[in-house]
């Protein structure tokens, strides 16, 4: 509710936010719960909700003031995000090797986990690559071509 109301506000802080979404991730996939599926859930629609933003949510903000260029609040909002949430990404990519994940939790995460690499731009992408060893790139790899295969098309 915080980020959905207070969006406006993460401007110039979002580096605190990501230090609880990579917490949080961490609690999700390292805990092995009975729970830990719809823990995921919840995960996943919590970084959709940053990365794809409602209209609503971006339209508090720009009553609140922000906006007023060509770009819409929404496209700006997704812009914003991309150049940060590559660090949860590349996170959940060593929780991978980490942490033994179950298929299901995997399976549940990997929307939200597609809706970051919506909003990622190439440098984010050129960034983790350099950043990754053989091992978590190749995890990546895999990870991107599920993406581009199942995730990235989403519409008509």
């Amino acid at each position: 509710m915080v980020i959905k109301h207070h969006r406006l506000r993460l401007d110039g802080h979002f580096h605190i936010l990501l230090a609880a979404l990579q917490a949080l991730l961490r609690r999700v996939v390292a805990r092995p719960s009975g729970a830990q599926q719809a823990y995921a859930k919840q995960f996943t629609g919590l970084m959709r909700l940053i990365c794809e933003p409602t209209d609503d949510a971006t339209a508090r903000s720009h009553a609140a003031g922000g906006g007023g260029g060509l770009d819409s609040d929404k496209d700006e909002a997704k812009r914003y995000a991309g150049g940060y949430m590559y660090l949860v990404l590349m996170q959940y990519v060593k929780l991978q090797f980490e942490c033994a994940v179950p298929h299901e939790v995997t399976e549940t995460l990997e929307p939200g986990m597609y809706a970051v690499l919506d909003v990622t731009t190439a440098d984010g992408l050129r960034i983790m690559n350099d950043a990754m060893d053989p091992a978590g790139r190749a995890m990546f790899k895999l990870l991107y071509s599920r993406y581009q295969q199942f995730g990235k098309w989403t519409g008509v």
